[in-house]
């Protein structure tokens, strides 16, 4: 008697009387199940499936009977000797999954002790007081594979499987089992350290050292994954008593006290971060912005040029500008991203194929603008554009009354948004004390009013773009040139 992986046959060998009965019991181990017995006598062979109850030999019938998981061959006026395998499969009902954990390790899986084909596990892995994880061992049938704590993937059979990093804890997952899982993981003993590898705050990220601390001259990487529906904005590396901030999207290092050290960005939007030759206590903090939803705003410190000219080296500074184009180079001062599949915004004047579309389907889901039609080709008003500037500066509340211009309203947003331009330095009125806040915006105030929100630097060390309407003595020179270049 015998059987296939997880079968535990009741006995090997039963010995009855020429003529009497016989019992043949199979057990199927967890997660499996016994769906087929294959009986010989000596003579000839025949198979049965358990699903019928009954398998034929010889013109004889023999009853199959199922209990759960308990299988029993009723074997009857039995003449001669027979030999009886069980053959089992996967249950696809209650497909086994099982923890094991080496000292300092503790392993949370959330799931039961078996699954349904097809459903998506997460083990978290953390190694207790003074521990650091070591290693991790992912079984998925019978393939292992083991592999350091901080990588970022186990790959079975041609499968990939995530390994999240979660402050010291690392979040294994097992997405569409199809097979019998078994997770190990091993941890070391902390030991002492020159130097302290540190993890700051983390704003809607996850960050992860690996490592609490390293020895002069070692290096320390940091990984930073952003929660969902987050992508990384800025990163801030302290090293002893100095630090600096970087933009994950625009820099691939980060510079502190002289000596630069690489970040990667991965498609996604996984940071890393490798501080080598360390000799001082190193901390890292991060922080994640929402991808869209209300979260579009302004941000400062961009030194790319973000305001275009008008073609044949005109920059055009008393023309108007228009309500797309206004969008599209707000676009270029914000967390916007052209690779974030925004919901259409519904104005029935927008196409799909617009030059502008994405930029004010951004502008739409953010909240930036709500009106049913978007008039993408009529001018900007001035009180347009500061409502605009104001709600991607997060909409401060402005006392009602604050404000000097007899022609804004004492109440509103219109009144919020230049009151709030006006007592942060960006926003002054006309010669006669009026603001004009339906009189169309021209493209050299634009430039004015949207460098003095952002800060924009107004020396540019290397002019590349010029324009021959936009003389040195112009009054905006160095507003349109900062705008139109690097900074």
């Amino acid at each position: 008697m015998g059987g296939d992986k997880g079968v535990d046959v009741d006995s090997n060998r039963v010995k009855v009387r020429r003529g009497n009965d016989a019992n043949i019991i199979a057990d199927a181990g967890r997660g499996y199940e016994i769906t087929e017995i294959r009986l010989d006598d000596g003579v000839q062979s025949a198979a049965g499936y358990v699903s019928e109850g009954r398998i034929w030999l010889g013109g004889k019938v023999y009853r199959i009977d199922r209990d759960g998981g308990r299988v029993t061959l009723r074997l009857t006026d039995v003449q001669t000797d027979m030999e009886a395998y069980f053959i089992s499969e996967l249950d696809e009902d209650r497909i086994p999954v099982t923890v094991s954990e080496g000292t300092g390790v503790d392993i949370v899986k959330d799931c039961g002790g078996t699954v349904r084909k097809g459903t998506d596990i997460r083990f978290t892995i953390t190694p207790d007081d003074n521990y650091t994880l070591r290693r991790i061992t992912l079984t998925v049938g019978d393939i292992s594979k083991t592999v350091d704590a901080d990588e970022n993937e186990i790959r079975i059979d041609g499968v990939d499987y995530t390994l999240q990093q979660d402050g010291n804890s690392v979040i294994l997952h097992v997405d569409d089992v199809y097979a019998p899982v078994r997770v190990f993981a091993t941890a070391d003993r902390a030991a002492a350290y020159d130097n302290a590898v540190e993890v700051g705050t983390a704003q809607h990220c996850t960050i992860s050292a690996y490592r609490t601390g390293v020895n002069d001259g070692g290096s320390a990487t940091y990984t930073v994954s952003p929660d969902k529906g987050y992508m990384l904005d800025t990163v801030t590396l302290r090293v002893g008593s100095r630090q600096e901030t970087a933009h994950v999207d625009e820099d691939s290092r980060i510079r502190v006290g002289g000596k630069s050290y690489p970040m990667s960005l991965s498609n996604q939007g996984v940071l890393k971060i490798t501080v080598s030759n360390i000799r001082d206590d190193v901390q890292l903090s991060a922080c994640a912005v929402r991808e869209s939803n209300g979260t579009l705003y302004l941000r400062s410190g961009i030194t790319a040029p973000y305001f275009e000219g008008m073609g044949n080296y005109r920059f055009c500074p008393e023309d108007t500008l228009t309500r797309a184009e206004a969008a599209v180079m707000l676009a270029r001062l914000t967390n916007y991203s052209s690779l974030i599949d925004y919901p259409a915004c519904g104005a029935a004047d927008v196409p799909v194929s617009g030059w502008y579309a994405h930029e004010v389907d951004a502008f739409y889901d953010a909240g930036i603008e709500a009106a049913p039609y978007f008039r993408p080709d009529a001018p900007i008003s001035r009180a347009e554009l500061a409502v605009w500037l104001y709600r991607l500066s997060g909409s401060p509340r402005v006392a009602a009354g604050t404000m000097a211009f007899p022609d804004v309203p004492s109440y509103g947003e219109t009144h919020d948004a230049v009151a709030y331009g006006q007592m942060h330095g960006w926003i002054d009125g006309y010669k006669d004390g009026t603001f004009r806040p339906d009189a169309s915006i021209t493209r050299a105030e634009a430039a004015k009013l949207i460098n003095r929100v952002t800060s924009r630097p107004l020396r540019v060390h290397t002019i590349q773009t010029r324009f021959a309407d936009v003389p040195a003595s112009h009054w905006a020179f160095w507003d349109i040139i900062s705008a139109a270049n690097q900074v």
